[in-house]
């Protein structure tokens, strides 16, 4: 009984995937557009990362019609133009960055590009940006790519809501998305890890759910009340100390009174 609830709700998955991508109700800006029946099911298809040094995840290799994603977990960015002489453009962020809802030609940066293209100038716009990314992991991706010899002339962080998102998911003034999801896989016994990988537990999931005998996603996680006030400046703080520590690394001039006093 066991292996036939598994193996039929791992098929109820996987069509109700492809059937989501056809039937879900399309936007007013996606009406009349080809390839967004195709764009979904590659989304689809690239929700699933690979556990990477230092950054945590990012999503492996896809080459699609609407999505490219190359080596290292790099989305594409079309229309950059990456000469000799070209202006080095570095961009991170979290998935609005990296461009969930959008083709490549679509994505922040790749319209970034196709303005300064469109001027006149030659750049090299690259997309370092990754779903649920926090500033932390944002600034230790560009601290990597910078020891591999890869120097931009322009760094641009967009981000926000994941700095939210987090601060509000774990309770901590400075941590990752989905950190006890993690921390659970690193401590748990492998047969623990097992049960909770299959589809069979998965049903449960969203069973308990359905019946609010579960709390849903945030809320499972939520460690504590505290209030509120103080929580906007506590993530406000630590994304300017990423920054500071970004300008010290550049300018190597700033003090250590400069870096821990939160001014902008």
């Amino acid at each position: 009984m066991a292996v036939s609830i598994e193996i039929t709700y791992y098929l109820v998955l996987n069509v109700s995937g492809r059937l989501q991508a056809r039937l879900k109700p399309t936007p007013a800006q996606y009406q009349g557009r080809e390839w967004v029946y195709a764009l979904r099911w590659e989304e689809v298809a690239t929700n699933r990362y690979d556990y990477q040094p230092y950054v945590v995840w990012r999503r492996p290799p896809y080459a699609g019609k609407n999505i490219f994603i190359g080596e290292g977990g790099i989305q594409r960015t079309t229309q950059a133009n990456c000469g000799n002489g070209s202006l080095r453009i570095f961009m991170f962020g979290g998935s609005a960055l990296w461009g969930s809802g959008s083709p490549d030609w679509g994505t922040i940066p790749s319209q970034l590009a196709k303005v300064l293209a469109d001027s006149g100038y030659s750049a090299c716009v690259k997309n370092y940006g990754e779903s649920a990314w926090v500033g932390t992991q944002e600034v230790v991706q560009l601290v990597m790519a910078l020891k591999k010899g890869e120097v931009p002339d322009l760094v641009i962080f967009y981000d926000g809501w994941n700095e939210i998102s987090s601060r509000y998911q774990t309770g901590l003034p400075d941590a990752h998305a989905n950190l006890y999801d993690i921390k659970q896989k690193f401590e748990q016994s492998p047969a623990h890890l097992i049960m909770q990988s299959t589809s069979t537990s998965k049903l449960y999931d969203r069973i308990m759910t359905s019946l609010k005998m579960q709390k849903p996603y945030l809320e499972r996680y939520r460690l504590r009340d505290e209030p509120l006030e103080g929580v906007p400046a506590s993530i406000r703080e630590q994304y300017f100390r990423n920054m500071w520590i970004l300008l010290k690394l550049y300018y190597g001039t700033i003090n250590s009174t400069m870096l821990f006093s939160g001014s902008p």
